[in-house]
């Protein structure tokens, strides 16, 4: 009960009590909640961002290693086969220091093109069986000391692999202390006999995976790229100093982001060389936004607008709700629908607008159904204006071309006439709906023109085309025949000699339009509004065209109407436009 007497005080109490007490409630709480709440949610939003971006480009990065690593093993291969070529080629059976000077500038000259061909390949050494060495981007062959340390860490003997060397200055192939050579190496055997031939061995210099790592121009914030091998070894890095070539602090996961002594650590395995790909991203970096955006926020007043606009927000809610179901009931009597009503037990502002509103829809509603009989009234009665209009000599005339019909023993065409006129006038005279189909009327127009045709045969032509296929839409009843009469009497009839009258369909995305064309003697533009206006005396003669014009505003609103097409080179177009509202459905 108290409670009860508690929420009918809040909402007799005025809007700006509730203003303050809702305003304040809330920005007592949004203040403690936010204050422990900001640092952790930037932090770990941060964190999470750093995450993401160092994974992606990790991804990258293994991805660029993998082909460069596919492309050192397709040259290897295709290196083979190339030296194989030219020993089958020789048709030497005996190597000896003679027959490999035979073939030495050949093999060479196949080196440098593989080596050109294979995007970061460094350099290619071949050497035979007997010791003899050339090579592709080497200043001098190593000593035979070197290439026997070389040959022997391959099988000389069993099936034939590539054999990977761990990453090592290796200064005969171009190695340094800033840059390691990686060198994969491969047994050559003849394919016909299976004899081996020799070795060759391929080499690419870390340069060439060093120049995968972003560059500073393109870092974000600061980070740090490094690659770890098998042996847990710095092969790969981008900073200078002795770091390359010795041995991490900590074994490592890969595909995992640690924190390690104030830097993030994420680990990106590459199964292609067995290597871990590592990055390393100082923690300051990641807090480093976190503070700005703090400060920014704890500025004196930011603070203060953003709570004010949050919390103005939650508690205009209160005074929204009855407004806004006082709008949704306004846009439902804005549709039509007077019998909605605002229901409010409130005493305050909102609920007095509501009482009064509510009045306001009756005194609307009374007045509108008021207007809705005076407009059905008015429609009545242009109607009965029309069907008046139907003039009877038209009727005489017709009786008579019936007569001329029989006196002349044809009975067919009289029957014809008949039935036509007979439909015609049924149509026309009935009672009923104001509204009919345009299939509807397009028919009772075919009759209509079907009958002057027999009286005016030396003058009139018709065509009828339903190309938008309207005949299920909605149109007033009588609202051709003052059109085509029109056409007749005032266009065809005037120019003295045979003329044609077409009715078109036409089909629009929201409305239909409906043509009527002569090519009698034609009508201005200044014209036609003058008819439509009445401001002169041809307005008596061509009443038909103003009171269609008015019904079909009426019917359905002012958008709606006729109007003259001006694209017309002879003749007269009067074009008929209304929305597509449907009769029946298919």
């Amino acid at each position: 009960m108290i409670l009860r007497r508690l929420k009918q005080f809040y909402k007799d109490m005025r809007i700006g009590q509730k203003i303050v007490i809702v305003f304040m409630v809330c920005f007592i709480a949004f203040m403690v909640v936010l204050m422990a709440a900001l640092n952790m949610i930037l932090y770990k939003s941060n964190v999470k961002k750093v995450e993401q971006n160092i994974q992606s480009e990790c991804r990258m990065i293994n991805l660029q290693i993998s082909n460069l690593y596919d492309n050192l093993d397709a040259c290897l291969n295709s290196a083979i086969q190339g030296v194989n070529q030219i020993y089958m080629q020789s048709e030497i059976k005996e190597l000896d220091n003679i027959s490999f000077v035979s073939v030495k500038n050949n093999i060479s000259s196949a080196l440098n093109y593989y080596k050109n061909c294979f995007y970061g390949i460094d350099s290619l050494l071949f050497v035979d069986i007997n010791g003899n060495a050339v090579g592709a981007g080497i200043e001098s062959i190593p000593d035979e000391k070197i290439l026997s340390e070389l040959i022997d860490k391959i099988p000389s003997k069993g099936p034939v692999k590539r054999v990977r060397f761990p990453v090592e200055e290796r200064q005969y192939f171009g190695g340094s202390k800033e840059e390691g050579i990686i060198t994969q190496g491969k047994r050559i055997i003849n394919i016909d006999t299976g004899e081996n031939i020799g070795y060759l061995f391929v080499n690419v210099k870390t340069g060439a995976i060093k120049d995968l790592f972003p560059k500073e121009t393109e870092k974000a914030y600061e980070k740090t790229y490094y690659i770890l091998d098998s042996d847990n070894r710095v092969v790969v890095t981008e900073e200078k100093g002795s770091k390359l070539f010795s041995r991490a602090d900590s074994i490592l996961t890969e595909n995992e982001t640690v924190q390690s002594e104030g830097v993030f650590i994420t680990a990106y395995k590459n199964n292609a060389f067995s290597w871990l790909l590592v990055n390393e991203v100082p923690v300051s970096v990641v807090r480093k936004d976190g503070y700005f955006l703090t400060v920014v926020i704890i500025i004196i007043g930011f603070l203060c607008t953003v709570l004010a606009s949050i919390t103005m927000k939650r508690c205009s809610r209160i005074i929204a709700n009855p407004i806004e179901a006082l709008t949704n009931t306004a846009s439902e009597v804005a549709k039509g629908n007077f019998s909605v009503r605002c229901m409010d037990d409130r005493k305050d502002e909102v609920g007095q607008l509501s009482e009064t509103f509510n009045i306001m829809v009756k005194k609307v509603s009374n007045l509108m159904e008021q207007i809705k009989k005076e407009q059905k009234q008015k429609r009545e009665a242009e109607l009965a204006l029309l069907q008046i209009q139907i003039k009877p000599h038209f009727l005489y005339n017709t009786l008579d071309l019936i007569y001329v019909c029989c006196e002349m023993n044809d009975g067919e065409v009289g029957g014809k006439i008949a039935k036509a006129l007979a439909d015609y006038y049924r149509t026309c005279l009935s009672g009923g709906e104001e509204v009919v189909s345009i299939e509807n009327e397009l028919q009772n127009i075919e009759n209509y023109l079907f009958i002057q045709k027999e009286r005016y045969s030396d003058v009139i032509n018709y065509r009828i085309d339903d190309f938008g296929k309207c005949g299920k839409y909605k149109i007033p009843k009588m609202t051709l025949q003052p059109l085509v009469e029109n056409a007749i009497y005032h266009g065809i009839k005037e120019k003295d000699e045979k003329g044609c009258i077409i009715i078109r369909t036409i089909k629009e995305k929201d409305k239909v339009i409906l043509e009527v064309e002569d090519d009698g003697i034609g009508m201005s533009s200044i014209e036609f509004e003058e008819i439509l206006e009445k401001k002169d005396e041809r307005g008596k003669k061509h009443f038909g065209l103003k009171n269609v014009h008015e019904r079909l505003k009426l019917y359905f609103g002012e958008e709606y109407g006729l109007s003259l097409k001006k694209e017309v080179k002879t003749g007269t177009c009067i074009q008929i436009t209304m929305p597509k509202m449907e009769v029946y459905h298919d």
